[in-house]
């Protein structure tokens, strides 16, 4: 789950230079569909690394679980 956050994270960083190159095409007169930052990209990130931490607790919470059992 930390390497789709990690992956996400990438994804959402190359978001930013994405912003700043697509105006210099507009002047071409290429029309673009140009990126933007998006809060559920971010939001989306945050979640993933929560999650993995969650389930890395949860893991070790089994791990004593089993030693106690």
């Amino acid at each position: 789950m930390r390497a789709i956050g990690w992956a996400l994270l990438a994804i959402q960083l190359l978001d930013v230079p994405l912003l700043l190159i697509v105006p210099s095409f507009e002047g071409m007169g290429v029309r673009v569909d140009g990126s933007s930052i998006s809060i559920g990209g971010w939001l989306s990130v945050l979640v993933a690394f929560i999650l993995a931490r969650v389930f890395a607790e949860g893991a070790a919470l089994r791990e004593d679980l089993e030693g106690t059992v």
